[in-house]
């Protein structure tokens, strides 16, 4: 294993924690209309949720960037990487598949789709047909797992080839790759927010503040860090409210990078303020460290929840399905958590 001693970042599993009830209440709301101010407010603030999957990706890039400069020279390198990963992700994604494919269609006595529509799905490509439209059947949702399993498939080698002044200057390609492919796709009319290479931009930044994380380059750097959060966030959160759903092109090539550096300039910062910081507090609280321990259950199952929460509950009040949905997702992600994703994660120790 590797040498070194990583430092835990508590506050992160809080932001993983709000990141995962964003993306359930838009989940759940999307596309619902509620009058009075109160309501629409909520449902603005919850149209936010798509860009949550920004903000996983600037998550992902940061820690597992850490992890491998961390792990960098030992002897086992790949395997402490590559084997750690495939214990904590796969067993819980491979048995949603096996819910989605054989236990519903049983359930609901429909057609199990065919192999030529699953396939995708069983090897991490989902995200291409799905952004080019071709013939596919299987959860949606689960496309930024997709994007994640190509980002830590060649990631470990280039951070073990490369140093420090390489590998961000390799963050920085990606992401200049990254707008010319939104470009591209959205002139020829395809979706942009799928495919690994138009969204790969936010690990590619991500991984850029776990870089000058790891050397200790952010508390250099702080003052500039707190003033690029407001010169990004301000703008990414108002033009999000105002161009959300709309087909303009400009929006959805620019918008993904200025939420990706809102959310890396927010994170390095809070990971480098005072212990005593109000919002660092708050997200080391014991509920949403909680919330983001189980997150990835939590994100896995919510769909099936709400699911079943609209098929038996559907005359009832909104608020109501929103509360058992919500409780019943958290209930069945803290048992996957302890029940089955643990059993797999005590293998680490061997690697």
């Amino acid at each position: 294993m590797a040498t070194g001693k990583m430092k835990y970042y508590t506050e992160l599993d809080g932001i993983r924690g709000f990141a995962a009830l964003t993306i359930f209440f838009f989940h759940f709301l999307h596309g619902q209309t509620f009058s009075g101010l109160l309501p629409g407010v909520f449902m603005k603030l919850v149209s936010i949720g798509p860009t949550m999957a920004n903000l996983f990706f600037v998550l992902s890039g940061f820690l597992i960037t850490q992890i491998l400069l961390n792990a960098k020279g030992t002897h086992n390198y790949f395997s402490y990487y590559y084997a750690r990963r495939i214990l904590r992700i796969f067993p819980l994604y491979y048995l949603v598949l096996l819910i989605y494919f054989f236990g519903l269609p049983i359930l609901y006595g429909r057609a199990i789709p065919s192999f030529s529509l699953q396939w995708y799905n069983w090897v991490h490509l989902q995200n291409l047909p799905i952004t080019f439209r071709w013939p596919h059947a299987g959860p949606k949702y689960l496309w930024s797992l997709a994007v994640e399993e190509h980002f830590y498939l060649l990631w470990p080698m280039l951070v073990l080839w490369l140093n420090k002044r390489q590998l961000i200057g390799v963050c920085i390609g990606i992401i200049g790759i990254a707008l010319v492919m939104r470009i591209m796709l959205a002139v020829n009319g395809y979706p942009v927010f799928f495919f690994t290479f138009t969204t790969i931009d936010a690990l590619a930044v991500g991984a850029i503040a776990g870089i000058l994380s790891y050397y200790g380059g952010l508390m250099v750097y702080r003052a500039c860090i707190r003033q690029w959060m407001y010169i990004t966030g301000i703008p990414a959160i108002i033009l999000w409210f105002i161009f959300f759903g709309t087909t303009n092109s400009v929006f959805n090539i620019a918008m993904p990078l200025l939420f990706n550096l809102f959310y890396a300039s927010a994170l390095s910062y809070l990971v480098t303020a005072d212990q005593r910081h109000f919002l660092k507090r708050c997200l080391q609280k014991r509920i949403p460290v909680f919330t983001g321990t189980i997150s990835y259950g939590f994100f896995i199952f919510h769909p099936l929840c709400i699911s079943f929460t609209h098929r038996i509950f559907k005359n009832q009040d909104i608020v109501l399905q929103i509360v058992i949905a919500l409780f019943a997702s958290l209930i069945v992600a803290t048992a996957s958590y302890y029940l089955f994703e643990k059993r797999f994660m005590r293998f680490k120790r061997y690697f």
